[in-house]
C-alpha cells in the first residue's frame, strides 16, 4: 500500500482528526473516539514507515529501527547488508507503471505487499499464476510490471 492511500485510510478512519486532541484530552475521549484516535494514528504512523522504505528501497539502503520505549522507536538508512541486496535488485524504480502493461501475455507485476509475481490480465484483475493456472488474486493491486524475460 502506498503512504498516500495508508493516509487517506487514517483520514476515513478518523475523519474528527482526532490524532490532533491534546494528549491530556485523549484520556476522556468515549471509547469508540479513542479507538477511532488509535487506528489513525497507527495508520499514518505506517504510512510513514511505507514512505521511507520507498526513499531507503530507491536508494538500495535499507532502514534501522532502534526501539526507544514500547511505542516509539528511532530510524536511520544504513548500507543493505550483502545477503539482502539481491532481492533488492528485483525491484527497480524504472518499471513500468500498471496501467501500461500488456494485457496479451503473461508478465511478472509488482505488489506492493508480495513482491513479484508471474500473472496475465484476466477477468479485469491480475491474478497470480502458478503451474496449473490462476491461484489466487492479492491486494492491494499491483503497482508496476515488467517482461519475464527481464529477470
Amino acid at each position: 500500500m502506498t503512504p498516500e492511500y495508508l493516509r487517506e485510510l487514517a483520514d476515513k478512519v478518523d475523519p474528527d482528526q482526532l490524532w490532533r486532541t491534546p494528549v491530556l484530552e485523549q484520556a476522556s475521549l468515549p471509547e469508540e473516539q479513542r479507538w477511532r484516535l488509535d487506528a489513525g494514528v497507527a495508520l499514518r504512523r505506517h504510512a510513514a514507515h511505507v514512505a521511507d522504505l520507498r526513499l531507503a528501497l530507491d536508494k538500495r539502503e535499507s532502514v534501522l529501527l532502534i526501539p526507544l520505549s514500547p511505542n516509539s522507536a528511532a530510524h536511520r538508512n544504513v548500507p543493505t547488508p550483502d545477503n539482502y541486496r539481491q532481492h533488492q535488485a528485483r525491484w527497480q524504480p524504472d518499471d513500468q507503471p500498471i496501467d501500461t502493461a500488456p494485457k496479451d501475455r503473461e508478465i511478472l507485476v509488482f505488489n506492493t505487499m508480495t513482491g513479484w509475481y508471474r500473472s496475465r490480465w484476466t477477468d479485469g484483475e491480475w491474478p497470480m499464476r502458478g503451474w496449473d493456472g490462476k491461484q489466487g488474486t492479492w491486494y492491494p493491486r499491483p503497482t508496476h510490471w515488467k517482461e519475464l524475460s527481464n529477470v
